[in-house]
């Protein structure tokens, strides 16, 4: 059995020591503090059972000196809290502090030294009854243990403190389950952000055993879950809403114990496990459960008009993305470090005049960089309609029972949110984050096929028949959020534009890459360029084709050239002169490198034939690609000598 940590504060360092020796003797774990300060630290930073403060931490003669009331009145009202002084009551301590009648005692026990050890120590046990813990809980870690979790919550700030967690982790489930003989641990359901949920059984003889999911975490994080969810949380009983029937504290860690009606969580999948072997009848069924009963049971109140913020003011608050100018300069400075390693999938990404040129298959498309500031704001600027949701889902928080029910098990915001958001999330879930390795010309398929036709109907039929069970639980979601939605589809682009800046901004720089990974970024870098440009149509009337395409286009697996669509027929040293150009699209290309990687000769400034040959070439090229062969619109000379190809012709 674990021994009750006890801290004594008093700053007299004599009766300190006879205070922490006597109560060592009698069994318990004591933590000594020589000042107001050092115990304050203490009752913040520390796992405590309990507190012995004395009244007078700062000045033994000042009749004044409250500082250990005080202390114990701005701590964490779960620890017990004993306070040394000649006060016997509270009712005496709080008429001498001037302090108002209502007000309630921040202490469990008054007591005078002159009434010696043993007397403290039986106010000590009496203060400990007080405290919801079962020291003598059995606790089954299956498949690892305590240290397994400690490791998993422990955080930054508290290197070096390993073996003190596992003691913090070990008193979260004494007092979670206090009224339980047993618990085991099956499994860890996911992480997150320093959170972890376990599926947990609770065994006491005599009763039915019982199940749970136990989140643990900060406990800060932790306490503010478990508000969220008295606050927000259906008050109407439903199937797929769990009660939390407990919080705990054990410094610095919490946890919240969600118990749910009649679930079968060991025989459950993840959304994540579950998604790439369901066939498509299978998961249409799950998607429609998850709409019409697990998100369906929160949405059961009135949406509510919620003023002040504009559309995307609440979007971004509610994804936690910041303002707006930190989303566009994202898109101008964080995303183009990423795109590089794209080439080894296939995918050639180019930012260019203010424009995203994207290769794939042989095709160029090219795109507006995404704007937050469309032409028309009216939109943007309406007053929000929210209603309560249970929060961001992600694939491993959303478990589906072999039956299709489907559980909710994350509810770190839970709260108000616009009522497009919950269909939102659970279609970019489907669209973003449970594709394996796929072609780019695919990705680019799917996308144009859910984002540049109507958003109602999608083209189904022009998506890769391994994508189209995706397609069409997409369709799905968007049904289900129909009677929330105007004729103008901008609100639901708009959501899911910010999902897919949302993930974008979670990926990363890193020199570690995976086929997965890349056809991840890949897909999200294809799909934000696609929305941003919806976007803008939406925003300012009839699409404006030519910004989107590029009016030259190289396929280069049957060595064509397109310009403005029409086949030139370009061969041989102009072909090549092409694709070395096209290559470096929006780059300058020196007369060197244009000479020895095209030509195959060693460049030789002195050697005028040489770049009269380079010249002829250029000329020649520029014949074909050019209307105006002699005021170049894509291919341009650079001031100091070289060259650089553009896309797309200057307006």
């Amino acid at each position: 059995m674990s021994a009750a940590k006890v801290l004594i504060a008093d700053n007299q360092p004599r009766f300190l020591g006879q205070c922490a020796q006597f109560l060592e003797r009698a069994g318990y774990a004591v933590i000594t503090a020589h000042s107001a300060e050092d115990a304050l630290h203490h009752l913040q930073q520390t796992n405590l059972h309990i507190a012995i403060l004395d009244n007078r931490l700062c000045d033994d003669t000042d009749e004044q000196d409250f500082s250990g009331i005080r202390l114990a009145r701005q701590c964490d009202p779960s620890i017990p809290k004993i306070i040394l002084t000649a006060f016997p009551t509270w009712q005496a301590a709080r008429d001498a502090m001037g302090l108002p009648a209502g007000e309630e005692s921040p202490a469990v026990d008054f007591v005078s030294k002159q009434e010696g050890m043993s007397e403290l120590l039986n106010r000590v046990r009496r203060a400990l009854e007080r405290v919801s813990i079962n020291w003598n809980l059995r606790i089954d870690w299956r498949g690892g243990e305590l240290h397994s979790l400690a490791s998993r919550l422990n955080f930054p700030d508290q290197a070096g403190k390993l073996m003190e967690r596992i003691g913090s982790v070990e008193d979260l489930f004494r007092k979670v389950f206090h009224d339980w003989g047993a618990v085991q641990v099956e499994r860890v359901l996911w992480e997150e952000s320093g959170r972890v949920a376990l599926l947990t059984h609770m065994f006491e003889q005599g009763r039915p055993s019982q199940t749970c999911v136990m989140v643990c975490g900060r406990k800060e994080a932790i306490l503010d879950e478990g508000q969220r969810f008295r606050k927000f949380s259906p008050k109407t009983p439903a199937p797929s809403v769990p009660a939390l029937f407990r919080s705990a504290v054990a410094t610095p860690f919490a946890a919240n114990a969600y118990a749910y009606v009649s679930a079968d969580f060991s025989n459950s999948q993840s959304l994540a496990e579950f998604f790439p072997h369901a066939s498509e009848r299978v998961l249409q069924a799950a998607v429609l459960d998850l709409m019409q009963s697990s998100l369906a049971a929160w949405h059961s109140g009135h949406p509510v008009l919620q003023q002040g913020d504009r559309l995307v003011q609440a979007y971004l608050k509610d994804l936690e993305l910041g303002s707006e100018a930190q989303v566009l300069g994202f898109f101008r400075e964080s995303l183009p470090p990423l795109l590089p390693p794209l080439l080894e999938i296939g995918i050639r990404v180019v930012s260019e005049d203010q424009r995203l040129s994207i290769t794939t298959g042989g095709r160029i498309n090219v795109y507006p960089i995404p704007s937050l500031s469309p032409r028309q704001q009216s939109t943007f600027s309406a007053p929000v309609l929210c209603w309560v949701s249970p929060g961001l889902c992600r694939a491993e928080t959303i478990w589906i029972e072999s039956s299709g029910r489907t559980l909710l098990t994350d509810y770190r915001v839970a709260g108000p949110r616009p009522v497009l958001s919950d269909f939102i999330s659970v279609e970019a879930i489907i669209r973003f984050d449970l594709l394996g390795p796929t072609k780019p010309v695919a990705l680019m398929a799917l996308e144009e096929a859910l984002t540049r036709t109507d958003l109602l109907r999608p083209m189904v039929f022009e998506v890769e028949a391994t994508l189209r069970r995706q397609a069409r639980a997409i369709l799905l979601i968007r049904q289900a959020a129909l009677q929330w939605m105007t004729d103008d589809a901008t609100p639901y682009y708009l959501g899911l534009f910010l999902e897919v800046v949302r993930r974008l901004r979670a990926f990363g720089q890193t020199s570690q890459h995976t086929a997965e990974s890349l056809s991840r970024l890949g897909h999200l870098v294809i799909s934000a360029a696609m929305l941003g440009a919806t976007l803008r149509d939406l925003a300012g009337g009839p699409p404006d084709v030519a910004a989107y395409q590029a009016n030259i286009e190289l396929d280069d697996s049957a060595r064509r050239v397109f310009v403005n669509g029409v086949n030139i027929g370009l061969r041989g040293q102009s072909y090549n002169l092409l694709t070395y150009l096209y290559q470096r699209v929006g780059k300058p290309c020196e007369r060197r490198a244009l000479v020895e990687d095209v030509f195959h000769e060693r460049f030789d400034p002195r050697d005028t034939s040489q770049i009269g040959r380079l010249n002829t070439a250029i000329r020649r090229l520029r014949e074909k690609i050019e209307v105006d062969p002699d005021h170049p619109q894509y291919l341009r000379t650079e001031p100091g000598g070289g060259y650089r190809l553009s896309l797309m012709r200057d307006k």
